[in-house]
């Protein structure tokens, strides 16, 4: 979030968003101030999750399409998070500032916890599948509606502009330009989450049940695949895991396909939507830490540039390891 944000919020604002909610004052407990201020809390006697977003991350009719999806998603059987009603009987609740408008959101936190290195096995990577295919197979079902943004508009494609850097720039533009040229038929393209990650779901009982849907936009299937893949990647560098990225994909899409077909075509697509996601955290990581960034932290932005800036992947898939469907 930008400076301004956190200079509006304080701790009269937040006590004034749990009393929309009944929450209890004494059980606030921050956990995140990424895009949104998120605090677990005590409403009702159970345990929720609060978040306060600023108009300048998420407008309220964007946050409207957020819920209406959330819904959608629930009634056709998938367990994402449910959004909780205010004392107004409102999802979404208004608080003006001088700047702007904070719009506060509680949602039922989902039961379980966040996978491990005990859980990085083949049934939770096609279990992991499994629920993406189910949300894509929902997203087919779904009225389209004009609230939520189509992928280019997102903040962290527009905002590299902000950045002066002339070559990532172009590297972006033909980045677009060739995704643009292709298919956006109902079957391939629609609302997705564009951030299932494993830090965005917990585990339970061997179900994933899903939450934060805040950037969840219009795009193509074969992106939520791409995330996945390259989020995996770093977990088996990071743990020495005896799994490879292809038998990571492998059991993630004998998941999927037990949900949803996506022809083979896209799978061969997935470096170029691991591309566009390099690209996206990169800039992420630069408007959000570019100013208090540690040393390790400037080198591995300054590798993760060379690689964008030459096109390449940070994720090498061998496409002949992986099964067709």
């Amino acid at each position: 979030m930008e400076a301004f944000i956190y200079d509006l919020f304080n701790e009269d604002l937040l006590f004034t968003a749990a009393e929309r909610f009944q929450i209890e004052r004494n059980s606030l407990e921050k956990v995140s101030t990424s895009e949104s201020f998120i605090y677990s809390c005590i409403c009702q006697g159970q345990e929720m999750i609060l978040r306060i977003t600023h108009s300048s991350h998420r407008s309220a009719i964007e946050i409207e399409g957020e819920m209406e999806w959330i819904a959608h998603l629930i009634s056709q059987g998938v367990p994402a998070s449910r959004p909780v009603l205010s004392v107004h009987s409102n999802v979404i609740e208004e608080i003006p500032t001088k700047e702007g408008q904070f719009f506060v959101t509680v949602f039922e936190k989902a039961p379980g916890r966040h996978p491990n290195i005990h859980d990085w096995k083949r049934d939770f990577f096609i279990e992991w599948g499994r629920t993406t295919g189910a949300m894509h197979k929902a997203a087919v079902l779904f009225d389209y509606t004009t609230k939520r943004p189509m992928w280019q508009n997102e903040y962290n494609i527009t905002a590299i502009h902000t950045y002066g850097e002339p070559d990532l720039i172009e590297v972006q533009r033909q980045l677009i330009r060739d995704l643009e040229a292709l298919p956006k038929d109902e079957s391939v393209y629609g609302i997705i989450h564009s951030d299932f990650e494993d830090g965005n779901f917990f585990i339970h009982h061997g179900t994933i049940h899903p939450f934060d849907f805040d950037e969840c936009q219009y795009h193509w299937f074969a992106y939520d695949i791409g995330n996945a893949v390259r989020a995996a990647s770093w977990f088996v560098a990071d743990t020495d895991s005896v799994y490879t990225v292809e038998e990571f994909l492998n059991d993630f899409l004998e998941g999927y396909y037990s949900e949803y077909h996506l022809d083979f075509h896209w799978i061969e697509k997935l470096p170029i939507f691991i591309r566009l996601r390099d690209l996206c955290i990169y800039v992420y990581l630069i408007g959000k830490r570019g100013h208090n960034m540690s040393e390790g932290e400037k080198r591995f932005l300054a590798s993760m540039k060379e690689e964008i800036r030459a096109k390449k992947p940070c994720v090498q898939i061998d496409v002949s390891q992986i099964r067709r469907y």
